[in-house]
C-alpha cells in the first residue's frame, strides 16, 4: 500500500520475512542484477533455481546455515548467468562496459567466434566477485539488513514482502531454524508498512476426486463460478485481500495508516507453533495491527424481511477432551474371563448425548438479537422468537447459547481377539468465550456414569476470544454494507468453531472480525459445500470482496 507506484511490481517479489542472511543476499543479488541491466530468463531463472534449491535442500539440511545459503547464492548466480551467456552472448559484453554503446555497430562485426569467450570471461568473473562480495556483505550486516527488511526500521516498512504466488514460492525463507518447528510447515505472510490488517489461510483439507463432479484441484470456471478445494475456504477470501492490496499498492495509494496483509498456512492442521501462532510468537510486530479481518462471516441472509451480512466479532474456545475407561484385558474367546471396556463406554456415549448445559446469552447473541428482532428476550425465550423470526435464525444461534460436546472418536481394542482392558472416548468441546472447563467437569461428574478419567488436550484447547462492535472498523463495514445493499446491515454473530483471529487477539489485542461478503449464493449452499464435494465461489463475491478491502484498507481506522 505504502510502495511508490514504480516499484509496486519489484516490491511485490523482492522481499520476504526471514531470519537468514543468505536469503537476503539471494534478494539483493537478483535486485542488484535487475539495476545493471540484465534482464529477461537470466533473472527469472536465477529465482526459480535459488528459491527451488533453499527449499529443497534447506529443508533436509537445516536452513539455519549461513554456508550453504551463500555458496548455494554465488552457485545460482553463475548458473543463471552462464545460461545467460549461451543465449545471449553480447549481453554482458554491452552491458558492463566491454564497449561503448555507440560502438555497437562496429562490435557486430568483430569474428563471433570471439564474442562467447570474452562475455564468458566477464560473465564469470562478474558472477564470483558479485558472489563474495554478497557474502561478506550478509556477514557483515546481517542485523542492519534483516531490520530493513523485515520492518524494524522506517525505510523497512515501506518494503511490501511478497504477493501471493511469490509466498508460495517463497515459504521455505520464512520456516524457522532447525528443532523450532518441522521443516515442512512453511509459513507464508505479506505485509507492508499499521492501522489495518487483512487475514488469511492459504491451506485447505483434503478432497476425494471421486466425490467431485469435476477436479477439485482444478480452478475451473464454470458459468461464473471458480471450482476447487478451498474456493469458499478460505482461497477466495486470500485472492481476493491479495488483489484488493496488490491494486492497491500498484496504484501507489498512500492509506492514512499502515496496512498488513498477513497469509499463512497450517491452520487446517490445528496444531501449534505453526501459522499464525508462530508469527505473533516469533515476529510479533510483521503482524501488528490496530484492526483485522480474517474468516468467519460475511453470508449474506434475509430475516424477517430485511437483508443482514453476518459479521463474526468472537468465536467460542475449542477444549476437547479424552474419557477413558477401565476394564480387564482378555482373549476374544473367553469374555466371562475379561472386563470389556467398550462395553462400558455404550452407557457413557448415551449419557454425553443426554447432557444439556444451562442456556446463557453472550454479548454476541444479544448484539444479534438486537440487531434482527429489535429487542433482547429473555434466554428462555431468545431461541423460540428467533425460530419465530426465521428457522435460520434458530439455528445460527443454537450453538451459541451454551457450550456444546460431540464424542467424535472412539478407541479401545487393536486386535479383532483381544478384549479391550482400555476404552478411550474423545469428545469434541466448544466452551462459550470466558466459560471455565470446571463448569464441563462439573456437568460430567453430575451425568456420566461409570469410573472413568478425563484428560483435557491441552495442545488443542485454544480460542475463546471477541472484539467490541463499538469501534471504527465496525462503523466502515457498516458504512459499505448500506452503501453496496440500501438497506442492508450488518449483524454481530459469535462464531461456532476456531479461527486465527484469536492469536492476534490475546496476544496483540488486536480488534479481529470475520467478514468475506457473499451475497450471489445461498448461506445454505455455501454451509454445504464448505469442507464438502465441489465447493466453488461465484465470480461475482470475489469482486464484491475486492471492494470492500480495497475500501476498508483506504479508510481511516485510528
Amino acid at each position: 500500500m505504502s510502495n511508490r507506484k514504480g516499484n509496486a511490481g519489484r516490491g511485490l517479489r523482492g522481499s520476504r520475512q526471514h531470519k537468514h542472511p543468505g536469503g537476503t543476499a539471494a534478494i539483493l543479488g537478483v535486485q542488484l542484477l535487475r539495476f545493471a541491466g540484465v534482464q529477461g530468463a537470466a533473472i527469472g531463472l536465477a529465482n526459480v533455481l535459488h528459491y527451488g534449491t533453499i527449499i529443497a535442500v534447506g529443508a533436509f539440511l537445516g536452513a539455519s546455515d549461513l554456508g550453504r545459503y551463500s555458496l548455494l547464492l554465488f552457485l545460482t548466480l553463475l548458473i543463471a548467468q552462464l545460461i545467460h551467456l549461451a543465449t545471449k552472448p553480447g549481453t554482458i559484453r554491452r552491458v558492463y562496459g566491454a564497449g561503448d554503446e555507440d560502438d555497437d555497430d562496429d562490435d557486430e562485426a568483430e569474428d563471433a567466434s570471439d564474442r562467447p569467450r570474452w562475455s564468458l570471461g566477464v560473465g564469470l568473473a562478474f558472477c564470483i566477485a558479485l558472489g563474495a562480495a554478497l557474502a561478506a556483505v550478509a556477514i557483515a550486516f546481517q542485523a542492519q539488513i534483516s531490520d530493513l527488511l523485515l520492518g524494524r526500521s522506517d525505510e523497512g516498512r515501506l518494503v511490501v514482502m511478497a504477493a501471493i504466488t511469490a509466498g508460495a514460492t517463497l515459504a521455505g525463507l520464512s520456516a524457522p531454524h532447525a528443532g523450532e518447528c518441522p521443516a515442512d510447515k512453511f509459513k507464508a505472510d505479506v505485509r507492508a508498512p499499521v492501522n489495518h490488517a487483512g487475514k488469511g489461510v492459504t491451506d485447505t483439507v483434503l478432497a476425494d476426486p471421486e466425490e467431485w463432479e469435476r477436479d477439485p484441484w482444478s480452478g475451473d470456471l464454470v458459468d461464473g463460478e471458480v471450482w476447487g478445494r478451498g474456493a469458499l475456504d478460505m482461497k477466495g477470501h486470500v485472492a481476493a485481500v491479495t488483489v484488493a492490496f496488490a491494486s492497491l499498492a500498484r496504484e501507489g495509494v498512500r492509506p492514512a495508516g499502515d496496512v498488513v496483509l498477513a497469509l499463512t498456512a497450517d491452520e487446517e492442521v490445528g496444531a501449534e507453533p505453526i501459522g499464525m501462532s508462530w508469527l505473533v510468537a516469533n515476529h510479533p510486530d510483521a503482524v501488528r495491527a490496530d484492526f483485522a479481518i480474517n474468516e468467519g462471516g460475511g453470508e449474506r441472509y434475509e430475516l424477517g424481511g430485511r437483508v443482514f451480512y453476518l459479521c463474526a466479532v468472537g468465536e467460542k474456545a475449542t477444549a476437547p477432551f479424552r474419557l477413558r475407561l477401565h476394564g480387564r484385558a482378555g482373549h476374544a474367546s473367553d469374555p466371562h474371563a475379561a472386563d470389556n471396556a467398550l462395553l462400558q463406554a455404550a452407557p457413557v456415549l448415551e449419557a454425553l448425548g443426554r447432557l444439556d448445559f444451562a442456556p446463557t446469552l453472550i454479548p454476541e447473541v444479544r448484539a444479534f438479537l438486537e440487531q434482527t428482532l429489535g429487542e433482547v428476550p429473555p434466554v428462555d425465550e431468545a431461541l423460540g422468537r428467533a425460530r419465530e423470526l426465521d428457522p435460520v435464525a434458530a439455528q445460527l444461534i443454537a450453538p451459541l447459547l451454551s457450550a456444546t460436546l460431540s464424542p467424535t472418536m472412539i478407541e479401545a481394542s487393536r486386535k479383532r481377539n483381544v478384549i479391550p482392558g482400555t476404552c478411550t472416548i474423545t469428545v469434541d468441546c466448544r466452551l462459550l468465550p470466558g466459560q471455565p472447563r470446571e463448569e464441563v467437569e462439573a456437568l460430567l461428574r453430575a451425568g456420566v456414569p461409570g469410573d472413568w478419567q478425563i484428560e483435557w488436550i491441552e495442545s488443542e484447547c485454544v480460542g475463546g476470544t471477541r472484539s467490541p462492535t463499538e469501534t471504527p472498523l465496525w462503523s466502515a463495514l457498516e458504512a459499505w454494507v448500506a452503501e453496496t445493499e440500501p438497506g442492508a446491515r450488518p449483524a454481530p454473530i459469535a462464531c461456532g468453531g476456531f479461527t486465527d483471529s484469536h492469536y492476534v487477539r490475546s496476544a496483540l489485542g488486536t480488534t479481529a472480525y470475520g467478514f468475506f461478503p457473499i451475497r450471489a449464493m445461498a448461506p445454505e449452499l455455501v454451509a454445504r459445500l464448505v469442507h464438502g464435494a465441489d465447493e466453488r465461489i461465484a465470480v461475482a463475491d470475489l469482486e464484491l470482496a475486492v471492494d470492500l478491502y480495497r475500501r476498508v484498507a483506504t479508510t481511516w481506522l485510528g
